[in-house]
């Protein structure tokens, strides 16, 4: 695997259920990341904001969305935001969004996005010939270490699992089923909503036809956003007779990470709600004073300094 380019560890950010909590950078909690959204294809820099704005986005789990209205970007200026308003998929796919701001008009809009235009799409899945053993890597929060560490983002690497997705009903969110990858990325509490990328290395010098693997392009795209972990369920044994005590069982990670594909985050992006607010939001820039409610506002905290973590064990 590549070294993982800086745009994509700085588009992280680390969700909390409480300002101290965010300052203090410890706690339960989750991991996101910022999306970036234009009517071209591209973000032009060299555009005017208002001729093709960058509508920023923090993307993460639903669930994380519900407990979590604190937001730690890894920008240097390591600024905290408060979410009024998180905007979830309307079929109850697993995503939660909220609008950051216009890049280069809001002072919300920190940090670097991954683009819209980088999702992995059904399309792109296929025409690639994407399956097991492709490459991934996802990046996010590694709890007890961000305490120290509060700008950065730790990168996991694994396997796509499986060759398509598989309905998984997600019982502690509504028993709605839910479109997902399984994949290798050996997970941990804390990194639910991160990114998951897939890459498509460069060719091995090998002869690919004889040993019947197909000629592929280099590539490197949002595959989508984790969600959860599938658990084993195991029963609790006698120590002396290794015979089954009770009804009573304990979960065991099975090292699978539940991964909500791309395209299902596209579709939250698209939906009338958020594009209405997006539309809103252009306009109200354009006035001497604003008048629409934001769905994000910074504070004025800031991680503190004097707080020192230590490893988790």
């Amino acid at each position: 695997m590549r070294r993982v380019p800086d745009s994509l560890l700085k588009a992280v950010v680390f969700l909390y259920p409480s300002r101290e909590a965010a300052v203090a950078g410890t706690g339960y909690g989750g991991s996101g990341f910022h999306v970036g959204m234009t009517e071209s294809d591209t973000f032009d820099p060299t555009r005017a904001p208002l001729d093709d704005p960058a509508h920023v986005y923090v993307v993460t789990n639903a669930h994380v969305a519900a407990t979590c209205t604190f937001v730690r970007t890894t920008h240097e200026l390591q600024p905290i935001f408060r979410i009024n308003k998180w905007t979830n998929h309307a079929d109850g796919d697993h995503v939660a969004v909220a609008h950051m701001g216009i890049l280069g008009i809001d002072t919300v809009a920190l940090g670097k996005a991954v683009h819209s235009s980088f999702f992995v799409t059904p399309e792109v899945f296929a025409a690639s010939q994407i399956g097991p053993g492709d490459q991934l890597f996802m990046t996010g929060r590694f709890t007890g270490l961000d305490e120290r560490e509060r700008r950065q983002a730790t990168v996991r690497a694994g396997t796509l699992s499986i060759w398509s997705t598989i309905p998984v009903r997600d019982d502690a969110w509504g028993g709605e089923m839910q479109e997902t990858f399984f994949s290798e990325v050996n997970s941990k509490a804390g990194y639910s909503g991160s990114p998951v990328y897939l890459e498509i290395p460069p060719e091995l010098p090998w002869p690919a036809p004889i040993l019947g693997f197909p000629h592929r392009s280099p590539y490197l795209g949002l595959l989508g956003l984790t969600w959860g972990l599938w658990r084993s369920y195991l029963p609790l044994l006698d120590a002396s007779t290794h015979e089954q005590t009770g009804d009573r069982v304990i979960h065991e990670n099975s090292g699978i990470e539940l991964v909500i594909p791309a395209w299902r985050i596209a579709d939250l992006l698209a939906d009338e709600r958020v594009v209405d607010h997006r539309l809103r939001a252009v306009v109200d820039a354009k006035r001497p004073s604003g008048r629409l409610e934001p769905d994000a506002i910074a504070t004025d905290a800031r991680p503190s300094d004097s707080q020192q973590g230590s490893p988790s064990t």
